[in-house]
């Protein structure tokens, strides 16, 4: 039986918190390697302070922990930036990973956590090489793939990309999605059903550890995606909408939308804040869905249902005070 002790590079962030409290769930040893403190106070313990352009301080860390897998979270999750640079921790910082991987010599498993921004919505690809990243940021995750599958190493590794993230401690959707729908001032449109991806963070947290320890042969050099359910982006809005406000939001008619996301382009371009924009346009009016099944087929249903993800999110966002309180 393999005695698991996990180097964790960006367990302080949104995913690799609720990996690392999965982890410690699980009685398995591990250090969150990363340049942030913890999200969580209990987790400060588990954390050294690291940052993936040092090479020889990440062989220093693993050797010290005696670390046997790697789960690679680090990155700046960050749609809209347009600077290649922005992106150093996820293209230069893969690359510095796997150096540092290979002068250690003592890994058996890395899982990298990827993003269905690889891959735009609409695209079939022909191969795992084969991207279509429509963000700076989708196209840094889709560089450090190329770069995995490239590697000439030994060791068993295998991508996760998730979808539609979401729960507690999520970094942008307190001041974005859940602040508009908690003002009604959130706004949908109207039309045929856009059939996205979205997976409960917890839920996603298991389905990569379930996977890290899934045997080589079911995993090796793959790609899984990584969430619960594909269904109508309208249904997730309404769940919140109803459980924070009472009341499902506003529909507005699709050309409509489209308009006041054009609107909302020019006034980001002058310096004003806008709620709306065209990215976020695409993003309400293209369906977007992913092959779960290869990724459900090993790691069966998750535990966590749609509405007690909505209910625990939703005590998260008013254990946080104004304005959901």
């Amino acid at each position: 039986m393999t005695v698991w002790k996990i180097f964790v590079t960006g367990g302080s962030g949104f995913i690799g918190s609720a990996v690392v409290a999965e982890l410690v769930n699980r009685g398995i040893e591990l250090v969150n390697f990363d340049s942030k403190p913890p999200l969580r106070p209990e987790h400060i313990d588990l954390w050294r302070r690291g940052d993936l352009a040092d090479v020889a301080d990440m062989v220093v860390a693993m050797r010290e922990f005696g670390a046997n897998a790697v789960i690679h979270l680090a990155a700046r999750a960050d749609i809209s930036s347009k600077n290649w640079s922005d992106f150093a921790s996820i293209h230069k910082g893969t690359e510095n990973l796997l150096e540092a991987i290979d002068a250690y010599g003592g890994i058996e498993r890395v899982a990298n956590v990827s993003t269905q921004l690889v891959i735009g919505p609409g695209y079939e690809p022909r191969s795992l090489l084969d991207f279509r990243p429509y963000t700076i940021y989708g196209e840094a995750k889709a560089y450090a793939e190329a770069a995995l599958l490239q590697w000439d190493s030994p060791v068993h590794w295998f991508t996760v990309r998730p979808a539609n993230i979401w729960g507690p401690d999520h970094p942008f959707g307190r001041e974005a999605i859940w602040k508009y729908i908690n003002s009604g001032a959130y706004m949908h449109p109207t039309g045929a059903p856009v059939y996205r991806t979205y997976g409960y963070v917890d839920n996603t947290a298991d389905q990569i550890i379930q996977l890290l320890m899934t045997s080589p042969e079911r995993t090796g050099r793959r790609v899984f995606y990584v969430s619960d359910h594909v269904f109508d982006s309208g249904k997730w809005a309404e769940a919140f909408s109803l459980a924070l406000i009472g009341r499902p939001p506003r529909r507005v008619p699709v050309l409509l939308f489209k308009a006041l996301g054009k609107g909302g382009d020019i006034a980001r371009r002058v310096g004003l804040p806008s709620p709306i924009d065209s990215g976020r346009v695409l993003r309400l009016t293209q369906s977007y869905g992913v092959p779960l099944e290869p990724t459900l087929d090993l790691t069966g249903t998750p535990r966590v249902s749609f509405e007690e993800g909505v209910e625990r999110t939703v005590a998260w966002l008013r254990s946080t005070g104004a304005p959901y309180n």
